[in-house]
């Protein structure tokens, strides 16, 4: 009996470890999904180039750069730290920690609602309560037209957009272009035909210099016989 007990023992701890495994895995999952929205970091980047526009702008106003700047670049992180927070609830609230698979046209829309937020409580705390209307419709289709050209250009080619020729060339191949595209063997056929008239020019000047050659051999015959007759 003595003898079990330290088999039991030790048995026990490699027992407690697989009921383990599901505490920290859930523990894992929880953390996952309340992972913070980024807010610091686009509104530090929206701050540093409101920092840079401002400080431009008073050297081009004679004011001065440096409380111009600081100025524009504290309005601008406040704006870019509002835009992202409630676009990033927005899209948590919907989509948990894949935000990143809302569609295109979602995104636009969340945007296009989060700039008008934006723009119209920043513009009541900051400027008075004329300015929460216009600000809000304003940052709203600055906020909708931003990122539908970001989801342009962040989108995958399609298959036929792969294989669909480049704008200029389906351009230099319609109808009323006035420039055509050439292939290779067009480009090496126009340029045998423009050799072979090359060509057929030099041969044209050889017989040319030929006859003025043997004219100037007749006249120098010529003058060299009249010569000698005279002398005669």
């Amino acid at each position: 009996m003595a003898a079990r007990e330290p088999a039991q023992r030790d048995a026990q701890p490699t027992n407690s470890d697989p009921g383990s495994d599901p505490d920290s895995g859930s523990s894992s999952g929880s953390g996952s999904s309340s992972d913070p929205v980024p807010i610091l970091g686009p509104a530090l980047r929206v701050g540093i180039g409101g920092v840079a526009y401002g400080s431009v702008a008073g050297l081009i106003r004679s004011t001065s750069p440096t409380l111009s700047g600081l100025s524009s670049g504290l309005h601008c992180f406040s704006l870019g730290a509002t835009f992202w927070g409630v676009r990033g609830l927005i899209f948590r609230s919907r989509y948990g920690s894949q935000h990143n698979a809302a569609p295109p046209r979602e995104k636009v829309l969340v945007s296009s609602v989060a700039g008008g937020l934006t723009g119209g409580s920043l513009g009541f705390l900051l400027r008075g309560r004329a300015n929460a209307v216009p600000g809000a419709i304003v940052f709203s289709i600055f906020g909708a037209g931003a990122q539908g050209v970001i989801s342009y250009l962040s989108r995958e080619p399609s298959s036929e957009s792969v294989n669909k020729a480049p704008l200029l060339t389906r351009i230099a191949q319609s109808n009323w272009s006035p420039m055509r595209i050439l292939s290779d063997e067009e480009y090496l056929t126009m340029l045998e035909d423009k050799l072979l008239r090359v060509d057929a020019e030099v041969a044209i000047m050889d017989e040319k210099i030929r006859a003025l050659r043997q004219e100037s051999e007749e006249y120098h015959r010529n003058a060299g016989s009249g010569d000698e007759s005279n002398k005669n």
